[in-house]
C-alpha cells in the first residue's frame, strides 16, 4: 500500500501465468479500512467459489483465478457498501477493485418486550451502533390505533427509563423507538398489553392429578428450554436467570450474567447457554461459566453435534464455531440476522434468519456455509429437522416450511401469526410454537391446532419423546405436554362378581380423551364385560367375568388424544380360586381338553395363542397342521 493507500498488484502474478487474482480495499468515509467486511465472488451460475475478510486496513486478495466472468459482492453487519456488487471480468489480467463503505446508524431493543399487564413497571432498554452519543431518543406507543408519546428528548447514552403501563388493554400494542434528529432511524417490538394478571400456565407436572406452577415469580419471560433427562432440564430468561428442573421441582441458577439467554443446548453435561451481547455460558455438571466470544453482537441459536463442534448464531450474520477450546468466527453474508440453527451431522447443518422482510436459509457442508433460500416477506426464527432429506423451519405469517433433500416448499397450515420455534420427536411428531399462545402439530400428513388454554407469547419447544414435551415463552410459561394415565395394580375378586377399580386418564392439550381396553382371556373376560365410567380424568372400570368361571386375565388400556399420542397400562385380574386351577388347563376353563392341547402345541413350536378362546377356529385341521410344524413337513 502507497501513502495514497492504494494498493499494488501481487507480485505472484509472473510465477503462475495461468491463475490471476482480484485485490482491492474497502475503506470507511474517513478513509481507514474497514475490517471483517464480507467479500465473496461468484461465477456466472451464482455459486460460490472463494468467501473472504478484509484484514484490520481494510485490504482484501482473491487468488488462483481463472479466466472468465465473475461477481463480487461486498457486505458489512453495521456499514452499507458501495456497490454492493460488481461484475467482473478476467482476461489474462490481475483487477482491482476498490469498494467506500457508509455507517449505518442503527437502534436495537436490549430485549424483547414480555407481555404485560396494566399498572406493571417496566424498563425499556436499548443499545445503538454508529450513532454519537449526544443524539436524543422519543418513545412512542402505538395501541388501538393511536400514538402516545411516553418519553420525548431522552438522552441516547442512558439506555433506558421506566415506564409504568397504563391505560387500555391491547393484544397487539407496538413500542417504538426514534432518533429525534432522524425520525427514520427507529425500531420496533409488538407485544401484549394485558387488562389484569395475564394467563400463565407455569409448570405442569403429573403425580396424582395435573398441577400449574411457575419456576419463580419473576415475570420474565423464558426463551428457550433443552434438557437431557426428566432429572436434567433446563431454561433460560431474561437478565442471566437460568433454571433447572431435578424432576421435582424448578430451582434458579448461578450463571454469572445478567445479560439475557435465547437460546439453549448441550449434551453429556455440556450445556451451553448464548444471548445478548455475544454472551455464551458453559455449563460443565457442575457450574456455568462465561465464554470469551470475542463478538459484542447478539447470539440467537446454539446447536452442535457434540461438546467439540458447536455452532451459535445470531445478528450481523454473526456464525460462531467451538472446537471444544475456543470459538472462532465462521464466513457469512453480515446483512443476515440469524436467529436458529440445528443441523443433522458435523457437516450438514442449517440456520435462518432474515433480511429485511425476507426469510434466509444457509447451509453448512463441512467447508463453507453457503445461501440456500430466501423466502419473500416471511422472516424465518426456528429450524429443526429429523434427516437431511426432511428438515423442518418456522417463521412469520403462519410460514411453515419442509425441505425433501432437494428443494424448500410452503406447507399448509391454518394460522396465521408469527411461529418462533421447532421440534419434533419423529417426523410424524412435530409441534410448533409461536404467537398468542398457538401450538401447532404435524402428524406426518396435516397440521392441526392444540389447546394448551393460554394466550402467552410462545418462544421455545423441546421434549424427551411424543409423550413429554416442553413448551416454554412468556411470563414464565413452561408447558409439559403429555397424555398421561397412572399405574394399575392387579387385583382380585371371586367369581360371579364384578369388580370395581378408579384409575386417572387425562391430557393437557383436549378436553377428551379415548380410551379403550384388551383382554388376553376373552373366555374370562371379554372387551364386552368391561366397562368405563366417568368423563372427567378421574375414572372407574368395571370388569364383570363370565358365570361360574375362574382363572386370570391380562387387561390392557389404551389412552389416546386426537393426535394419536398413546399411553398405555396393563395389569392382571384373578377370578376365583386361581391357585388351584387345574395342571394343563391352559385356557382356564376347568378342563383340560383338545383346546389345551392345541395351545400348547402352537406355543411349543412358537406360534401366538390367537386363537387360544375363540372356540370355533379350533379343531382337527389345526392339530394336524401343529403336527406337521414339528415334524418339519410342512
Amino acid at each position: 500500500m502507497d501513502n495514497d493507500k492504494n494498493y499494488s498488484e501481487p507480485a505472484y502474478q509472473m510465477i503462475n501465468t495461468n491463475f490471476f487474482a482480484v485485490y482491492g480495499s474497502i475503506l470507511d468515509i474517513n478513509n481507514n479500512g474497514l475490517e471483517n467486511a464480507i467479500l465473496t465472488i461468484k461465477d456466472q451460475k451464482g455459486i460460490i467459489k472463494i468467501d473472504n475478510l478484509t484484514s484490520a486496513d481494510g485490504s482484501f486478495i482473491f487468488s488462483n483465478l481463472s479466466n472468465g466472468a465473475y461477481t463480487l459482492e461486498a457486505s458489512h453487519y453495521d456499514h452499507h457498501i458501495s456497490p454492493f456488487s460488481q461484475t467482473i471480468q478476467i482476461n489474462n489480467q490481475n483487477i482491482q477493485i476498490n469498494f467506500t463503505a457508509t455507517p449505518v446508524p442503527s437502534l436495537f431493543f436490549a430485549h424483547e418486550m414480555p407481555d404485560v399487564t396494566i399498572g406493571n413497571i417496566l424498563p425499556v432498554q436499548w443499545t445503538y451502533r454508529n450513532i454519537a452519543n449526544e443524539n436524543l431518543i422519543n418513545v412512542s406507543l402505538h395501541r388501538k390505533d393511536s400514538v402516545e408519546h411516553l418519553a420525548e428528548n431522552i438522552p441516547i447514552l442512558s439506555g433506558g427509563f421506566q415506564w409504568k403501563v397504563m391505560g387500555d388493554d391491547d393484544p397487539n400494542a407496538k413500542l417504538q423507538l426514534s432518533l429525534v434528529s432522524d425520525p427514520e432511524i427507529r425500531v420496533e417490538q409488538k407485544f401484549n398489553i394485558h387488562p389484569n394478571s395475564p394467563p400463565s400456565v407455569g409448570v405442569i407436572k403429573y403425580s396424582t392429578q395435573w398441577e400449574w406452577q411457575t419456576p419463580l415469580p419473576d415475570n420474565m419471560p423464558i426463551n428457550d428450554i433443552w434438557g437431557e433427562y426428566e432429572n436434567n432440564i433446563f431454561a433460560v430468561s431474561e437478565k442471566g436467570k437460568i433454571y433447572h428442573f431435578d424432576g421435582q421441582a424448578w430451582t434458579l441458577m448461578s450463571s454469572g450474567t445478567e445479560e439475557s439467554l435465547y437460546s439453549i443446548w448441550g449434551i453429556d453435561n455440556n450445556v451451553f447457554a448464548v444471548g445478548w451481547s455475544g454472551t455464551i455460558l458453559h455449563y460443565d455438571g457442575q457450574a456455568w461459566n462465561v465464554m470469551d466470544s470475542g463478538i459484542s453482537r447478539s447470539l440467537e441459536g446454539v446447536w452442535g453435534s457434540d461438546q467439540n463442534n458447536v455452532f451459535a448464531v445470531g445478528y450481523g450474520g454473526t456464525i460462531l464455531h467451538y472446537d471444544g477450546t475456543t470459538w472462532s468466527q465462521m464466513l457469512c453474508n453480515s446483512r443476515f440476522q440469524l436467529i436458529d440453527v440445528f443441523g443433522i451431522a458435523e457437516n450438514d447443518v442449517f440456520a435462518v434468519g432474515w433480511y429485511r422482510n425476507s426469510g434466509v436459509i444457509v447451509h453448512y457442508n463441512g467447508s463453507g456455509w453457503e445461501e440456500m433460500k430466501t423466502i419473500d416477506n416471511k422472516m424465518l426464527n426456528g429450524i429443526w429437522g429429523k434427516a437431511a432429506n426432511d428438515m423442518f423451519a418456522v417463521g412469520e405469517n403462519g410460514t411453515i416450511l419442509h425441505y425433501d433433500g432437494t428443494d424448500w416448499s410452503v406447507m399448509p397450515c391454518d394460522h396465521v401469526e408469527a411461529f418462533y420455534e421447532i421440534w419434533g420427536s419423529s417426523s410424524n411428531d412435530v409441534y410448533a410454537v409461536g404467537e398468542d399462545g398457538i401450538i401447532m402439530h404435524y402428524d406426518g400428513h396435516s397440521w392441526s391446532k392444540m389447546n394448551c388454554e393460554t394466550s402467552s407469547r410462545l418462544s421455545g419447544v423441546w421434549g424427551l419423546s411424543n409423550k413429554n414435551v416442553y413448551v416454554v415463552g412468556f411470563h414464565e410459561t413452561i408447558i409439559n405436554i403429555s397424555t398421561t394415565m397412572n399405574e394399575v395394580p392387579d387385583i382380585i375378586t371371586n367369581a360371579n362378581t364384578t369388580a370395581t377399580l378408579n384409575f386417572i386418564a387425562d391430557d393437557l392439550e383436549y378436553s377428551k380423551v379415548y380410551i379403550s381396553v384388551n383382554s388376553s382371556n376373552p373366555g374370562l373376560i371379554s372387551k364386552n364385560d368391561i366397562q368405563i365410567l366417568g368423563e372427567t380424568s378421574f375414572r372407574t372400570m368395571a370388569l364383570t367375568p363370565a358365570p361360574d368361571r375362574h382363572g386370570i386375565a391380562n387387561i390392557s388400556i389404551h389412552v389416546s388424544d386426537v393426535d394419536g399420542l398413546i399411553q398405555q397400562v396393563a395389569f392382571d385380574i384373578k377370578v376365583g380360586e386361581y391357585d388351584s386351577v387345574f395342571d394343563g388347563d391352559i385356557d382356564h376353563n376347568d378342563t383340560v381338553n383338545l383346546m389345551d392341547a392345541i395351545l400348547a402345541l402352537k406355543l411349543l413350536v412358537g406360534l401366538h395363542p390367537d386363537n387360544a378362546y375363540n372356540f370355533h377356529a379350533m379343531g382337527l385341521s389345526e392339530v394336524i397342521f401343529i403336527l406337521q410344524k414339528v415334524t418339519k413337513l410342512y
